[in-house]
């Protein structure tokens, strides 16, 4: 993502986040604390997806402290990374990611806007793809299982 798209996107996103929250409060959800024992079921569409193996799949990724590893059901494989987790108000949290993907590097936000405790949709914001073609911001659902 050139840095001219990147600039114009970026603050877009943070205004989308902040008018989300606004709006879902009264729903009163709440994003845990920690991502620590917990696992998030997440579909990726076709049109969006970093890899020819990982589109139109649904991933599965389980987290530990600081890690956690992820997989897809339409095709075997498996992915490895690191995070970092911090809530950014009652029902939206920043997940910064750093994973190995089919021997690349992939470093990304995952932005969780809750509609209750357990779903709601997150939102894919890549930091730096070493895959081609580099996708842009992606917005689909989540299931905390």
């Amino acid at each position: 993502m050139s840095l001219t798209y990147k600039i114009i996107l970026y603050p877009l996103l943070l205004m989308m986040l902040q008018l989300s929250s606004f709006l879902l409060q009264a729903k009163g959800c709440q994003l845990p604390n920690s991502m620590n024992g917990l696992t998030l079921m997440m579909p990726i569409s076709e049109k969006f997806s970093y890899s020819r193996t990982a589109g139109n799949d649904m991933i599965e990724m389980t987290f530990k402290q600081k890690s956690y590893y992820g997989s897809g059901y339409k095709v075997s494989y498996g992915f490895i990374g690191k995070y970092s987790y911090r809530k950014l108000a009652q029902n939206v949290a920043q997940i910064r990611m750093r994973e190995t993907f089919a021997a690349k590097v992939l470093q990304y936000n995952l932005y969780l806007v809750c509609e209750n405790d357990l779903e709601g949709y997150y939102i894919y914001a890549p930091i730096s793809v070493e895959t081609d073609p580099q996708i842009g911001i992606m917005i689909e659902r989540y299931i905390i299982k």
